[in-house]
């Protein structure tokens, strides 16, 4: 049964894969956009993302995925399924094609799915007879949740990052806010003093902000509503009384660096601890039998001689 279902949902699933996820890698920026990237400057220009390694794909594959999702997407605002939620989604994913490419990979997924094993009955590759409707049903339901999946575990993983430098950010706030630096001031330092993606992401945010003639607490909280993070949120707030109503925000800071470095103590030992439980299968699997072999094996070989003798 394994071999029944495994052969073609990896056959499709790794066809999807290469026409979105591109597992090769996007195309290597050239040597002027390197530079412009280390510019003082964040809005330095930029080539735009692309969802595609090979630029042949982003032309040939983007529009009518993105017409397929837009149709998909209408069809389900008119049922009354929301939508809304996906475009932040993908923004904090910091996927660039939209909620209409998503939805086109969605659809791509699904009819990879239906069709590979029908396209295996006409190729003869039936090894245990011909493929059941059932299983292009089945192939197609994962093919269409898969791009979900993908998406669910990236935010994920960008939201741990930027829960890990809000940490540190937070303490470079707060030692900015006690040497006498006004919140604006120590916003631009703190963005300035480490790197990582919130990092990145706050220095831009601040640039966005000084162009639209915005003050930068008003860029964290706009931030802090996208990322929708507990700390974040708890920032923004005591950033914006401070900066609106005087709230004195020292002791705050303080108090949220201490709590970020608890959260790290904290992760680190769980961390620690799945090590040690992951630990158990290769020493089970792998130095325990060598130790058999190693020392009880001609042990055992000499005290049965001994005892034949």
């Amino acid at each position: 049964m394994t071999e029944v279902l495994g052969w073609p949902l990896l056959g499709g699933i790794g066809l999807l894969l290469l026409l979105t996820g591109q597992p090769l890698g996007r195309p290597t920026p050239s040597l002027a956009a390197r530079l412009a990237a280390l510019r003082a400057d964040p809005l330095a220009a930029a080539p735009p993302p692309t969802s595609y390694a090979s630029p042949t794909l982003e032309r040939l594959l983007s529009p009518p995925l993105q017409a397929a999702g837009r149709l998909l997407l209408h069809t389900a605002e008119a049922l009354g399924v929301p939508t809304r939620r996906l475009a932040r989604r993908l923004t904090l994913a910091g996927e660039p094609g939209g909620p209409a490419l998503h939805a086109g990979h969605k659809l791509l997924g699904a009819l990879v799915g239906v069709g590979v094993l029908p396209l295996l009955n006409q190729l003869a590759v039936t090894p245990f007879g011909p493929w059941p409707a059932w299983l292009w049903l089945a192939a197609g339901v994962i093919g269409f949740t898969a791009p979900d999946a993908a998406l669910a575990h990236k935010v994920a993983q960008r939201r741990r990052e930027l829960l890990s430098g809000l940490g540190a950010a937070t303490e470079f706030l707060a030692l900015a806010v006690s040497a006498g630096c006004g919140l604006e001031q120590a916003l631009a330092e703190a963005a300035t003093a480490g790197h990582g993606l919130f990092f990145t992401e706050l220095a831009h945010r601040l640039a966005l902000a000084r162009l639209e003639g915005q003050q930068g607490v008003d860029a964290i909280t706009q931030l802090a509503e996208e990322v929708d993070l507990p700390e974040l949120t708890a920032l923004a707030g005591a950033l914006q009384a401070g900066a609106h109503q005087g709230t004195p925000v020292l002791q705050t800071l303080r108090a949220q660096a201490h709590a970020a470095r608890e959260r790290r103590r904290l992760a680190l030992l769980e961390a620690g601890e799945r090590a040690q439980v992951t630990m158990i299968i290769p020493v089970a699997g792998l130095i325990l039998p060598a130790f058999f072999l190693v020392i009880l094996w001609p042990a055992s070989v000499a005290l049965l001689r001994l005892s034949g003798s």
